[in-house]
């Protein structure tokens, strides 16, 4: 057992074969570098061992304050037990360390920052003229009450006031108003859409895809000066994996490839395929939709140039009523863009100004135009959907949403709300499983119908649900549609919301806190139907409860505009919690949040029997707290 690197650099330091000083910078230094936690245990192990003495320590107290800002928890555990040996010690100088302790208050680890204070008090003891004062009241806002309390006590002791003693109520700050998405400028050459489709053949961005088809419908019969070179480089593009620059592909064929060689040719284009042997996405599914609408540019383009009229005016894939009506003006029935882009360019007009859309006779017959116009409001309900694809597979329970106000049956249908969506989310889940760059096809279906994010929301369940056990972030395009709603969020939007809360990727669960973030900025995020569908998926223990009350806890600590929303889902939330092992940081959450706005939260009987007990949890004490 002593046959070890350890004991072969003691032995060595020992019989002065190793210079020593040279062996204890090295182990202080592994902290500061780049390097994952399990390799730095074993310095910290080494730095034990070694036992250095008061006067190395005070050579390198310079650095061992640094120490203190690692992440690496026994890292910052050991530079405090051997400041703690030399403060009272001549030469200590107690600056670097006061001021390395703002970066351990502003982690969450308890211990720590509990260690810290207990470090700066000596330190105050040692050395009254240093002042702790204002880093201290750092730590009265720290996550955990307990180190809160213990940061309170200690500026009671040093006779200062508290950050809280003197701050005044809570306000929260006055909802502003959306500004207007940047425009987007069209196409104004073939040149210029060439060079368009050149990028999308790189990277395939949603808004340079409705350029593009823009362009091709109104260029139809027109070339680049660089044909061949695009030609070239779609013919160089390997999209096994990558289904949306297939698509790219197969739109610079259609336009480029004469008329009279690519008769025999099938313009379909397919997204996101599932299955062995692979299938389509079906047509009722947002992704089925975008390809239809696809292979229907294609078919477009290998005919004639066509008016567009579906471009948005508005990187947030709105179009203005005037310039829908602008186009609308040149409609000509024989060689007008089909009833689909029609009908596509209506759902991108604000619902207020629908009204004033000035519909070409030709098409007031058009059932999806009609539909468009005439969308009723959603009723929307829950359900859970079971799904096993066999017997010996995973049972996948799959939260839904279904409208019972849809009305189905043209080619609208992935766009609007869907009526029976447990008839597809068990196919949806598995869309594009090879597909490296699922995330840029689902981005394009989610400017098809910008306006209604609850809509959106519900069609984005099956790969938000992918994205809970799967460690890749498919659905960000999803949530950051919903980011983007002008209307207060119903229950699909935050159903979705708490869901990338939940999900395993971290890119997922920041994007909707940014989400939240944004929603609550302006006044649209509702924090009791937030806490709704939060307390429906923990019941049906479909996300993990940490992550959500961590993400909960982020969004009310970056925005003053969140708390109340937050607040308010997690009082909803709270008949949900007796029971679970989870419920801890959401009820301290709660009781912070309570403390901090003077707002009561009422306690199930459960928890109000617990704060009459003795209990020193983290549990009880916020529930006593809160009473």
């Amino acid at each position: 057992p002593a046959v070890t690197w350890r004991e072969a650099l003691l032995t060595l330091t020992r019989q002065q074969r190793l210079n020593r000083d040279t062996l204890l910078d090295t182990v202080l230094a592994a902290p500061l570098r780049d390097w994952a936690a399990a390799d730095l245990g074993w310095f910290v192990e080494m730095h034990q061992a070694l036992k250095p003495g008061s006067c190395e320590i005070l050579a390198r107290q310079a650095v061992y304050a640094r120490l203190l800002t690692v992440a690496h928890g026994p890292s910052v555990t050991m530079a405090q037990q051997s400041l703690a040996c030399i403060v009272g010690n001549a030469g200590f100088e107690p600056g670097p360390v006061v001021e390395a302790s703002l970066a351990t208050f502003g982690r969450p680890a308890k211990a720590a920052a509990v260690a810290q204070l207990r470090l700066l008090e000596k330190v105050h003891a040692a050395h009254p003229q240093a002042e702790i004062a204002q880093v201290v009241r750092v730590a009265t806002e720290h996550s955990r009450a307990d180190v809160r309390e213990q940061a309170e006590k200690l500026l009671t002791r040093l006779g200062a006031a508290s950050a809280s003693a003197s701050l005044e109520g809570f306000v929260a700050p006055t909802p502003v108003p959306r500004p207007p998405a940047a425009p987007i400028e069209p196409v104004r050459s073939a040149d210029d859409l060439a060079e368009v489709l050149l990028q999308l053949l790189e990277e395939v961005d949603p808004i340079a895809m409705e350029r593009a088809i823009d362009g091709l419908l109104r260029y139809a019969d027109d070339r680049p000066n660089t044909a061949s070179l695009l030609l070239d480089r779609a013919d160089a593009v390997d999209g096994v994996f990558d289904a949306s620059r297939m698509a790219v592909v197969l739109l610079v064929r259609a336009w480029l490839t004469p008329r009279t060689q690519g008769k025999k040719e099938d313009w379909t284009i397919t997204l996101a395929v599932y299955g062995f042997p692979d299938k389509p996405a079906l047509p009722g599914t947002s992704v089925g939709a975008m390809a239809r609408r696809l292979s229907m540019i294609a078919d477009a383009v290998r005919t004639r140039p066509h008016p567009s009229v579906a471009l948005p005016s508005r990187a947030d894939g709105s179009i203005d009523v005037e310039a829908l009506n602008g186009r609308l003006r040149q409609y000509d029935p024989a060689h007008g863009p089909t009833e689909f882009e029609c009908a596509l360019a209506v759902l991108r007009v604000r619902p207020d100004d629908r009204g004033s859309i000035a519909v070409p006779a030709a098409l007031h017959d058009s059932r999806p135009v009609t539909r468009a116009l005439q969308t009723p409001a959603a009723t929307w309900v829950r359900k859970v959907v079971s799904y096993q694809r066999r017997s010996y597979e995973e049972k996948h329970r799959i939260p839904t949403y279904r409208d019972l106000s849809a009305v189905e049956g043209d080619a609208l249908d992935g766009i609007l709300a869907r009526r029976r969506p447990g008839r597809t989310v068990g196919k949806e889940i598995r869309y594009g499983t090879w597909d490296g760059q699922l995330e840029h096809t689902l981005a394009m279906t989610a400017l098809l119908n910008p306006h209604d994010v609850d809509t959106i929301a519900a069609h984005a369940h099956p790969f938000l649900y992918r994205d809970l056990h799967k460690p890749r972030a498919v659905g960000v395009p999803l949530i950051d549609a919903i980011a983007r709603a002008r209307s207060v969020t119903g229950p699909p939007a935050c159903s979705a919301l708490v869901l990338g809360l939940g999900a395993k990727d971290a890119r997922a669960r920041t994007a909707a806190q940014d989400a939240l973030l944004d929603l609550a900025q302006y006044g649209l995020l509702d924090g009791v139907r937030l806490g709704e569908q939060a307390a429906l998926h923990l019941t049906d223990q479909i996300v993990v409860g940490g992550r959500v009350s961590a993400g909960f806890a982020s969004v009310a600590d970056a925005s003053d505009a969140a708390v109340l929303p937050v607040l308010d889902a997690l009082r909803e939330l709270m008949p949900a919690l007796p029971g679970r092992k989870d419920a801890g940081p959401f009820v301290e959450l709660a009781a912070q949040l309570s403390e901090r706005t003077g707002t009561p939260v009422e306690l199930p009987l459960e928890y109000q029997a617990m704060a009459a007990g003795r209990s020193s949890s983290m549990l009880a004490t916020a529930i006593r707290r809160l009473t």
